[in-house]
């Protein structure tokens, strides 16, 4: 274990201990807006690289920081899983016998169902889990590109389910409230649904958008291709993580966008130029009212 507890400016702050276990730019960033928000007593973190951890400190995301999770989680009251979606469970596994009775364990992860249902399996009786969502980031990563104001004014899904227990449930809202973001509640598979249409399937759109363009197009892209498919340049490893776990509804939203691409390219091969100029009205309005 690394570092020095700190003294919050807070006289009460909301929690005495949260453990946050990944340390990247979604940890790190978390860890920075607690810290400075005094919202928190402690933050003790948990990373697997200790060039990680030493920068976690110098930046000031942690008050104390190990290269095991479980003295990390020791003593938390909650514990926020900012890892990616394919090593949760063995982590929530690592810890379960760990956590201190009625701590609560919640997440950063983008999407909920399948997680969650694994989630609640591994964790012992009288500690709790409450999938969350914060709608922010970065096609940068790592803990060098944190910031705590990453989270201010983001939406952030709250994703209860029917066994979700109701204080815990409350906490976690008052985390994600407690550093800026505007709280929703959504049922996890109503979350799976939304986010696969305005985010993992816009995704795609972007990564087949470069894949279909060849070096020498690629060569002459402008400031149009350039916004178009900035988030391309995101981590591969998160989103084929987002891509197996919620690979239902992705399926369902890559369905609905290749109908579209395929209606669009009907206008554009038949040449009638009412039809192909109401299509781009459509969307220049819609888009527009964002």
């Amino acid at each position: 274990m690394w570092g020095a507890m700190s003294k919050s400016n807070q006289e009460k702050p909301l929690f005495d201990t949260v453990a946050i276990l990944g340390l990247g730019l979604m940890g790190g960033s978390l860890g920075m807006a607690l810290k400075q928000r005094g919202v928190t007593r402690c933050v003790s973190g948990f990373a697997r690289k200790e060039s990680v951890r030493k920068a976690a400190l110098k930046l000031e995301a942690v008050d104390q920081v190990f290269s095991d999770p479980q003295p990390a989680v020791a003593g938390a009251e909650l514990v926020v899983l900012c890892t990616p979606l394919s090593t949760m469970a063995g982590l929530v596994e690592r810890i379960a016998g760990a956590l201190q009775s009625q701590a609560v364990v919640t997440d950063v992860g983008s999407t909920k169902l399948e997680i969650l249902t694994e989630l609640q399996k591994l964790l012992h009786k009288g500690t709790h889990v409450v999938g969350s969502h914060p709608m922010c980031g970065s096609h940068l990563t790592g803990i060098m590109a944190a910031s705590p104001d990453l989270y201010e004014g983001a939406p952030c899904f709250v994703t209860p389910t029917a066994r979700t227990h109701g204080a815990s449930q409350r906490r976690v809202e008052k985390l994600w409230r407690s550093i800026g973001c505007k709280v929703k509640l959504l049922s996890p598979g109503e979350h799976d649904r939304l986010v696969a249409a305005i985010s993992h399937v816009p995704h795609l759109a972007a990564v087949a958008l470069v894949n279909a363009a060849t070096d020498e197009q690629l060569a002459f892209a402008g400031s149009g291709f350039m916004d178009s498919t900035r988030i391309a340049a995101g981590s591969p490893e998160l989103w084929r993580d987002i891509c197996v776990t919620n690979r239902k509804e992705i399926g369902r939203g890559l369905k609905a966008l290749i109908a579209e691409l395929q209606k669009v390219e009907r206008q554009v091969r038949s040449g009638r130029d009412q039809t192909l100029t109401a299509t781009l009205e459509r969307a220049s309005e819609r888009r527009q009212r964002l």
